[in-house]
């Protein structure tokens, strides 16, 4: 049973505020320790002529607290740094998102919804025994119902490790991105799976239907249980307008049109919500960022929903 927290768009502001304003307490506490780095430098000198213990000791000892202290603000500057671009990364795609659906429910949980353990190996067709979908938000897209996931694919392996060869789980990663699925106005009377081709998959060449459009045939595997309808659906435009709307991807991409009425999309990002290029706090450039992210997908079930309202 599907267990959800919902969490308001306000929260995630205000937790991305919170962790930015943490940035400049290292560099602060580091400037300050640097400032008396210099002046302990500077009086070294008298304080190492002085009568007093104490004051030789603090002026011989002290540069090297001090400067273990600025390693350390270093160090912690550049955490800090990383958790609030992790949070200005969410601020900025629950702003992209408000701005391209209607509805937007935010929400953590601890169990998957139906919709995407269903079909999940006809969605995904490669080996994996792990997966977690940490991120999510439901929506709608005019009258289509949308759900947007962050996923992460994993292929669990035990080794032994260290001299006890106790047994350790090694994660390798084999999918992380972003994973939209909208719920279609009509049921399709077919099955399709499309899946971009690797340089594996072309060297062992696996199963998979031919559309006639060479260059498609290049680019995806294709796959259906309705091989006839799934054929003449891709035939002519849809199969030109994949190879269009992709044609810049480099990374992972899947399709999935589901009987039930669902069409999946997914496409390797990485292990944030929305992959980022920039590296400073401006939040309206990054939402406009996460905004053509989000319209690949969407353009692409604009096209699919035509079809099946």
């Amino acid at each position: 049973m599907e267990n959800t927290i919902t969490i308001t768009k306000e929260d995630i502001l205000e937790s991305f505020e919170k962790e930015k304003a943490k940035v400049k307490i290292p560099l602060i506490i580091g400037a300050v320790l640097f400032l008396l780095l210099l002046a302990d430098i500077a009086a070294f000198p008298v304080l190492f002529d002085s009568d007093s213990i104490a004051l030789m000791c603090i002026a011989a000892l002290f540069p090297l607290f001090a400067i273990a202290g600025i390693i350390a603000c270093i160090v912690s500057d550049i955490k800090t740094k990383k958790r609030a671009m992790e949070k200005f990364e969410t601020a900025a795609a629950c702003a992209a998102l408000d701005r391209a659906f209607f509805n937007v429910e935010y929400q953590s949980y601890k169990s998957a919804s139906e919709t995407m353990t269903k079909n999940i190996s006809k969605i995904f067709p490669f080996v994996f025994n792990r997966f977690q979908a940490n991120k999510r938000a439901v929506a709608l897209y005019g009258r289509t119902r949308v759900e947007i996931n962050s996923a992460s694919f994993y292929l669990v392996r035990v080794v032994p490790s260290g001299e006890s060869g106790m047994p350790t789980e090694v994660y390798d990663t084999i999918f992380q991105g972003l994973w939209f699925v909208f719920e279609l106005e009509k049921k399709p009377d077919f099955e399709l799976g499309v899946s971009s081709q690797d340089v594996l998959d072309k060297l062992i060449k696996p199963k998979t239907l031919k559309t006639g459009n060479e260059e498609f045939d290049k680019r995806f595997i294709v796959s259906s249980p309705d091989s006839e309808k799934a054929l003449a659906f891709l035939s002519g435009k849809v199969s030109d307008f994949l190879l269009e709307k992709t044609k810049d991807i480099r990374k992972e991409f899947y399709l999935y049109v589901s009987k039930d009425g669902f069409l999946h999309i997914a496409l390797e990002t990485g292990n944030h919500l929305f992959k980022s290029k920039i590296k400073k706090f401006d939040l309206d450039e990054k939402t406009n960022e996460a905004l053509e992210q989000i319209r690949f997908f969407t353009d692409i079930a604009d096209e699919f929903i035509r079809y099946f309202q």
